[in-house]
């Protein structure tokens, strides 16, 4: 790790970032301060990247510059330094924002985690040496950090508690977890010491356990980023101490989590999710922890209705004493979910949950003109992603409104749009709106090369071909599909039976022509994803069988699902009706026929607004 300083600043406020680059400079504290942000390209963008991974602090610079832009480099830079902060321990010092006018703080568009540490005014970027030497002493680490009051007046950081936000839902059920936010009061006060005893130091076993679970229990959808350290601690923490329970079911839950969120699908992930809750079993077979693990392997790795009925056993006999335990709440609701339990799910939340998780009820349960009225009432009063999520599920799966549910995207933040969910969702709007270059300046953006959410797991770049191949730039789309088709082939080395990527593999080797490759792996990819009902068709598979010319084999199979209504068709029609990846089916009678025949009832009627 370096010793430096990262300043991150918009380019309007490049003479406030410089003066205070010079002011720590002449302390002799190394400072990276990138003056060329205009110039761009890939070797610069990498260098920032990497910069950002090797800083020991990082220093934004808020202003009315950076409130006025929704948009920018530096907002991506915001984004990874959060995302670094995600494996670091709590005490660890390396956010430091600082303020150059008189933005308000508390009304400040910055990630929340630079919420949690102390802000400094720095007027015009005028660094006093106090401020400096603070820095200083920062870079020495967590022990450093003077407990005296400071010179340099500070920001004290806003009180919060954790908010839980649930990953958007396609064909699937949707994962919710529970949050609750309290804005507590931020004025322009000095830093107070920490009072009363300090903790024994824990364990470097238990301290990692701690940040894992961290991780896992972070508010909003979680991404691969954020998984992967999760990963790393708890395979750590099982190195130095492979007889603690709780590790092995800390590790277990994290396993189910990442194939209910569609992370990583493969039968291998489902295999280690359950042989560690076996460990954690075997080592304490009365620990709750264990039990919970074993619950949510069984729920969310497996999902078959057996083993969704056995989870439902072990949560209801563990809720008297989890039952203040939010997530744990969230996670028993979410089995009742899948389990079409909703009165139940419902009488659950209402009793120990939010108003969220109760209007995600309601949207699953196809109550949509509550999940509706849940969801404004939310907006109402307070941003955050979960209810956007919420309201934009209501109205582009239930009310099938296109102005609405371009609305709904519209509210996502650009430190939203830097993860998957919103990203994904903010792509479609722009192609179902024929804005193709913006489809693809926000799959750009993004800061990695793969987006997994429930209705989608896949490079990037086939979103930036399809994009490109409906702009009419036919080469262009190529190009990206066979960047995306080496991309998918290099994860199957490693996962080959990852049924996800299979199926990627064929759709990619469907778009750019190689028919032979195409058939094969549709086949492969249908042997290992496993049977499905005829009511419940898979979406990959219809994407393939049309890039591949089988419109009837499509038509067959569509028609078979609307005309069997079951629990949920909603959201297949709403992507019928949109979504461009059906697009070669538009204006086939057969295919209008069925879509007006089957059309939900909140959903508005074609002659109210056309699908495009």
């Amino acid at each position: 790790m370096s010793e430096a300083v990262f300043i991150s600043y918009a380019s309007q406020d490049a003479d406030a970032a410089k003066r205070i680059c010079e002011s720590l400079r002449a302390e002799a504290i190394e400072v990276w301060l990138d003056q060329d942000e205009l110039l761009g390209g890939d070797a610069w963008e990498s260098r920032i990247r990497q910069q950002i991974r090797d800083c020991a602090l990082f220093m934004p610079v808020i202003s009315a510059h950076t409130q006025e832009r929704p948009e920018g480099f530096f907002r991506l830079e915001w984004h990874l330094a959060e995302q670094r902060t995600y494996s670091m321990a709590h005490d660890q010092p390396f956010l430091i924002p600082v303020i150059v006018d008189d933005t308000a703080d508390a009304a400040a568009r910055v990630p929340e985690r630079f919420r949690e540490r102390q802000w400094t005014r720095l007027p015009g970027g005028r660094t006093p040496r106090a401020f400096c030497e603070r820095v200083k002493a920062l870079m020495n680490g967590p022990s450093a950090e003077p407990g005296r009051p400071a010179t340099v007046p500070a920001l004290r950081p806003r009180s919060t508690r954790p908010w839980i936000i649930p990953a958007v839902a396609s064909l699937a059920v949707l994962t919710t977890l529970i949050s609750w936010i309290i804005l507590g009061k931020r004025d322009n006060v000095v830093a107070i010491a920490p009072q009363g005893p300090v903790a024994a130091p824990l364990s470097e076993a238990r301290d990692l356990v701690q940040r894992a679970n961290a991780i896992l229990g972070r508010p909003g959808e979680k991404d691969s980023e954020m998984l992967g350290a999760a990963e790393e601690f708890y395979s750590k923490a099982l190195e130095l101490d492979p007889s603690d329970a709780d590790t092995w079911a800390g590790a277990a839950r994290l396993d189910a989590q990442t194939v209910f969120l569609h992370q990583d699908v493969s039968e291998a992930r489902r295999e280690r999710a359950k042989q560690r809750a076996d460990r954690a079993i075997a080592l304490a077979p009365d620990s709750p922890a264990a039990r919970r693990a074993q619950a949510c392997v069984f729920a969310f790795a497996d999902g078959s209705p057996a083993m969704l009925s056995e989870a439902e056993r072990i949560y209801r006999e563990l809720l008297p004493a989890a039952k203040d335990d939010k997530a744990f709440v969230s996670e028993y609701g979410l089995v009742l979910r899948q389990e079409h339990k909703f009165a139940e799910a419902g009488s659950l939340i209402e009793k120990f949950g939010s108003a969220e998780d109760a209007g995600w009820i309601y949207c699953r349960a196809g109550k949509y003109d509550d999940a509706n009225r849940i969801a404004d009432q939310l907006l109402a009063k307070h941003h955050t992603l979960g209810a956007v999520l919420l309201k934009l599920d209501v109205v582009y799966f239930g009310f099938e409104d296109f102005s609405a549910t371009q609305a709904a995207i519209s509210l996502f933040t650009p430190e939203e749009l830097m993860k998957d969910a919103p990203a994904m969702n903010a792509a479609h709007g722009a192609l179902w709106g024929h804005d193709y270059d913006k489809a693809i300046a926000i799959l750009r953006a993004f800061p990695q090369e793969f987006l997994f959410t429930f209705g989608f797991g896949g490079p990037k770049r086939y979103m930036i071909g399809l994009a490109h191949e409906k702009a009419g730039r036919p080469e262009a789309a190529q190009a990206e599909w066979r960047v995306s088709l080496q991309q998918v082939q290099d994860r199957l080395k490693a996962k080959p039976d990852d049924p996800e990527m299979l199926g990627m593999e064929a759709l990619l080797q469907a778009c750019l022509g190689e028919r032979e490759e195409a058939e094969r792996n549709l086949v492969l990819y249908r042997s290992l994803a496993g049977p499905r009902p005829a009511s419940a068709p898979d979406e990959m598979e219809l994407f393939i069988l049309l890039r591949l010319g089988r419109k009837d084999e499509v038509l067959s199979k569509v028609a078979a699902f609307l005309n069997a209504r079951p629990q949920g068709y909603e959201f297949l029609h709403s992507d019928l009706r949109f979504d461009v990846d059906y697009d070669s089916l538009r204006g086939d009678p057969r295919f209008d026929r069925l879509l007006r025949d089957s059309l939900p009832p909140f959903a508005k009627p074609f002659d109210v607004v056309a699908a495009k």
